[in-house]
Order: structure tokens, then sequence, then C-alpha cells
């Protein structure tokens, strides 16, 4: 693998990307952008990495955020959060948020969603309907998963809570033949742990697996199974998990914290951090299908790898960084 930077961004404007989405030619980035509030923002870009426009939502009085992005049909739909307050802790009174737009980034709808008082969409998937998978808690310190089942109008069909405790993390959402799996991490007594849902298509619970003294941050889906990474007693972890549940293997790396995959051919991309005398180091893995570590990138800068894509054959990865002011770049990995 070989890294190329590109300076799409300035890090003292405050653009954070969280989501990409090739499609044909084109690239859509979605996230975050800080003016006087958070707003979301959506970015396409050509195959030469010059935008072609920047669209920005929000009200101008409280925070908006972006999270995540899929295509469906002729349109784009980002997930994030709404008309709350921001905050390194995660944010207060922040609200599930919802957004279609047409591939010029014209505005169809936005829908806000309160669940227990404090939320935030991380997920989003969709077949008939769509499906919004993400984080809730309230102010006595309860915390849970939510998903919310929403026709394309933008209406609530229905909404299911799972699990609980002091800490609620979402992990991510596929969907299978009969129902879904949603993962993520819950904290009791101060110890994390991921709780894994297989969910009928009403989103009523088949089954649940726990693995304690791990903590999850992406889920990528497989013909045969799904991934997980996340960290486990401060290492990064990498796993392969079938349908039923069950772990079929697992990389366990270097100390820090996996935070993005994806998939390209037969190799597995990890993107993190590495925890370095307590600073972040963004690093990428390759791994093989059968879970053995390939190549690895360590990059010389702060922050982690937050989301990656394939685009016109080469792997985009997002840098998140902190310093000056927290910012994304793009990078693009020759493979």
């Amino acid at each position: 693998m070989k890294a190329e930077g590109t300076n799409l961004f300035n890090p003292n404007d405050e653009t954070i990307i969280t989501s990409i989405m090739p499609v044909e030619n084109e690239l859509y980035l979605a996230g975050s952008k800080k003016e006087k509030n958070y707003d979301v923002i959506l970015i396409k870009i050509d195959t030469t990495f010059n935008i072609k426009f920047e669209k920005q939502f929000g009200n101008k009085i409280s925070d908006y955020e972006g999270h995540n992005m899929i295509i469906q049909n002729d349109s784009l739909l980002i997930c994030g959060c709404s008309e709350g307050q921001a905050t390194e802790d995660g944010g207060n009174d922040l609200k599930a948020y919802l957004l279609k737009t047409n591939h010029a980034g014209i505005k169809e709808w936005e829908h806000s969603f309160r669940i227990l008082g404090n939320e935030c969409a991380v997920s989003i998937i969709s077949n008939d309907n769509i499906l919004l998978f993400g984080d809730s808690s309230n102010d006595a310190g309860k915390s849970q998963f939510f998903l919310i089942c929403i026709n394309q109008d933008g209406n609530v069909l229905w909404r299911k809570l799972y699990g609980e405790g002091t800490g609620a993390i979402c992990g991510g959402i596929v969907s299978i033949n009969d129902g879904f799996i949603i993962s993520g991490s819950i904290k009791n007594d101060d110890i994390w742990h991921i709780n894994i849902f297989k969910l009928n298509m009403t989103g009523e619970i088949e089954w649940e697996k726990k693995f304690e003294g791990y903590y999850v941050l992406d889920m990528n889906k497989l013909n045969d199974g799904f991934l997980l990474t996340g960290t486990k007693s401060g290492h990064i972890f990498l796993n392969k998990i079938d349908f039923a549940g069950e772990i079929l293997w697992e990389s366990l790396l270097d100390k820090g914290t996996g935070v993005s995959i994806t998939t390209i051919n037969d190799y597995i991309f990890l993107g993190g951090d590495l925890d370095v005398e307590e600073k972040s180091q963004p690093v990428l893995y390759q791994h093989n299908n059968k879970g053995k570590l390939v190549d690895k990138i360590i990059f010389e800068k702060e922050g982690w790898i937050e989301t990656m894509a394939e685009f016109q054959g080469s792997l985009i990865a997002i840098r998140h960084g902190n310093y000056p002011k927290e910012h994304s770049e793009l990078i693009q990995i020759k493979i």
C-alpha cells in the first residue's frame, strides 16, 4: 500500500467527514462543519478531487451533525442528530435526524425524532423502508440502542429500544434475508461489552450475544457473516462473526482502537488509531479474508482513520484530527 495525502480541506475550517459514498465517477462526502454552530455538510468531488458542490443543512441556532450516508435510487439519505448542543461527551438534547436530498444536494425533506431525550442516528440501511440505528440516553444516565423504521416519506412505522446501561455506543446494522443484525457496546458496572442482537423484520429480538471486555465501533457485512472492530483489553481487534453470532476468527493487533472497516475484492481494510504515548496516531491494516495480516501503514500525523471506501481503483480514507482544530483530511491509497 502507498498513501498520498490530498489537501481538500483547510484544517482551520473544522470540516469533519464521517461518511464517503462513491457513485460512478463522483464521490459524495458527508459529515459536519462548524462555523457558529455545527451544520450537516454534503460535498461532491470528481475524480481529480475537485469540489463540485458543498451544501450545508441546519438552522443556525442549534447543532446538526451528519454521521452516515447511503444512496437510495436517485436520492441521498444522511443520518445524524439535530436541534441540540454538541459536546465532547456526545451532546445535550439532541434528536435523531434523517435528511433526504437529490444527487444535486437539494433537500427533499428532513425529520427529527425524539426517543429518550438525547440521541443520535449512527447507521442507516434501506430496503422497502429506511432503518435508522443509534444510541439514546436520558438525564438519569440510562442509555439504550434504538431502531426506527421509516417509510419513504419519512414517517415512522415503528421504533424499538434494545439493551440498557450507563453508556451505549453503536457498532452498526446489517440486513440479512429474514431480518437485521445490530451491534454495539453497552457499559455496566464500569465495564464495556459488545451486545449483538438478531432481529426479525419488525424489530423483535430473536437472539442476543454478549462479549465482555470488548468495545465496538464499526460493522461490515460479508456474504457469510460480518466483521466487527473496536478495542479489546486496550488493543485493536478485528473479528469475523457468522450470522448465528459465533466468532469465526479474531485478529488482535496493536494497542489502540479500530474505527472503520471496508472490504475490496478479497481483502479487508481496517482503519483506526494507535495509542502512542497517550496520543492517537492513524493506522491502516490490510488483512486477507482469513484474517491474516498482509500489510500496515502508520501515518506520521495525529488522529485516526475515520472512514474508507473504494474509488477509481484506490482506497480513499478520511483521517480525522484534532489539531489545530477538529478537521478531516482525504488520503488516497494505492492498493
